[in-house]
């Protein structure tokens, strides 16, 4: 079941301190053979280890199985940053970080299965999902708009992320996410009733764009917009 590995031994090394002495204070029950690999309940087979003690186990877990035991692995791995009841741990930045990289892994490439599909929808009838009554648009506050007007005004990429390479590599992953992707408009056109909002919505407040003469059709009184995509057309 478990590989012959540094891990393992670090293991066991764990859990043979962890029977010979007497712990105070909170302290957390570990199946020595995990439950989902078939371990039991028995007396022999559970020991108590401090909260630490817990997650690293299950971290070495990851480490000293293979193939569907290593799945089964992380995502007990992954519980540690999930809710249980009356546990309560209190676990580092980076321990979170871990954990939640063991359920990513875990979930990569599955697809569950129709019966586990059904099961799930009958766990959450009943339920009240988290965002009720937060769609729509929410309000921003005027200290919110304040303080991001702070952070982000008048500042470039470079400056808002610190240096050039991260700038770039930000625009490298927004551009790679759209890559293969159609627009969202490919064989669509907007309503009437649509256009005429999105004209109204131009005007007022927000005032008319400068207009200039377009330096491909070298037509007078164009708008930022019409250059923009006359460029496009002239190319």
């Amino acid at each position: 079941m478990f590989l012959t590995n540094k891990y393992t031994s670090w293991y066991y090394k764990i859990i043979e301190n962890a029977k010979t002495r007497l712990l105070t204070g909170y302290v957390e029950r570990h199946h020595i053979i995990p439950k989902s690999l078939d371990g039991s309940d028995d007396s022999k087979n559970i020991v108590s280890l401090t909260a630490k003690e817990h997650f690293v186990c299950h971290r070495l877990l990851t480490k000293m199985t293979e193939g569907n035991h290593r799945y089964k692995m992380l995502h007990a791995l992954g519980g540690f940053v999930q809710d249980g009841g009356n546990v309560r741990r209190n676990i580092s930045s980076r321990q979170y970080e871990i954990a939640r990289n063991a359920i990513r892994e875990a979930r990569i490439g599955v697809k569950h299965t129709e019966e586990t599909r059904l099961k799930m929808s009958k766990l959450a009838k009943g339920r009240v999902p988290w965002n009720k009554g937060l769609t729509g648009v929410q309000q921003i506050t005027e200290d919110h708009k304040q303080s991001m007007k702070e952070l982000y005004a008048g500042k470039s990429l470079d400056e808002r992320y610190g240096s050039t390479q991260r700038a770039n590599e930000i625009k490298e992953k927004i551009s790679s996410s759209k890559l293969g992707k159609p627009s969202g408009m490919v064989g669509k056109t907007h309503t009437e009733e649509t256009k005429n909002k999105m004209s109204e919505a131009m005007k007022g407040k927000r005032g008319p764009q400068q207009r200039v003469v377009c330096p491909c059709c070298l037509k007078e009184n164009k708008t930022a917009r019409h250059v923009k995509f006359c460029k496009v057309e002239y190319k």
